[in-house]
């Protein structure tokens, strides 16, 4: 707690037309993680919009943290689909601190979807979700990458297309560190679990349950996210979750 105040106090979001590099004029601060800062800055020399991302003052100080921050751009770098952010530039601002430039992709979140929207979706709906969102990490653990941060935020639909976004987290893994994808099997589960709950009508005063218990769902759906969560023995890979969503589609 008095870490994260004292850095709050001497770090602070660069301001609104600063300008960085003599290339990036920042337009709004987008939002600070555990890792880093990120800004929607417009590019003079591309004439675009795009994500600049900065390594937080904490983590500058630490090579590993420095080195996962060199990893997110790296996978980013590696990744050729339109369905992830498309890596643009690098540098340091002030020669010390470290940013990357990437697309910005202007889209709305399922965050936004769910609780802004309150869009409510259908078993069949979320089946369906679920396959495009399995087809993305299918695309990840093919390249030996796990994204381990797979929430609501980071899911956005652009042009009628979702895309994965913030790979902070990310982690490009060994043969050996394969049962570390099972973190996005959780994370697929968690957003299915986020779509069915968009149907749920609570009654009054009842009494807390399990979402077995207060979601109306085939035994097959249940068996689903029973996997996805690790709570029944857990899916291998991304091809038995696609079987599995195939059959229920």
């Amino acid at each position: 707690m008095i870490v994260s105040t004292f850095l709050k106090i001497i770090e602070k979001p660069f301001k609104e037309n600063k300008i960085i590099s003599n290339r990036y004029i920042i337009r709004s601060f987008l939002g600070r993680g555990g890792y880093g800062y990120t800004y929607l800055v417009y590019d003079e020399m591309q004439k675009q919009e795009v994500v600049l991302k900065t390594l937080r003052l904490h983590k500058r100080i630490r090579k590993k943290e420095k080195k996962r921050f060199q990893q997110e751009q790296d996978i980013l770098l590696s990744l050729n689909s339109s369905s992830f952010p498309k890596f643009y530039d690098r540098g340091f601002i002030d020669g010390s601190i470290p940013y990357f430039t990437m697309e910005f992709i202007n889209g709305k979140t399922m965050e936004a979807w769910l609780f802004d929207e309150k869009r409510k979706w259908s078993e069949k709906q979320v089946f369906q979700f679920g396959l495009k969102l399995v087809e993305l990490v299918d695309m990840l653990h093919k390249n030996q990458i796990v994204h381990r941060d797979i929430h609501l935020p980071n899911l956005i639909v652009a042009n009628n297309q979702l895309k994965l976004i913030d790979f902070g987290l990310a982690k490009k893994c060994t043969r050996e560190e394969a049962d570390l994808f099972a973190d996005d099997f959780f994370g697929i589960g968690q957003i299915l679990l986020f779509l069915f709950y968009s149907s749920y009508e609570p009654g009054d005063k009842q009494k807390e349950k399990s979402w077995q218990e207060e979601l109306q769902l085939t035994g097959e759906a249940q068996t689903l996210l029973k996997k996805l969560l690790a709570i029944e023995e857990p899916f291998r890979n991304c091809q038995q979750i696609k079987r599995a969503l195939l059959s229920l589609k």
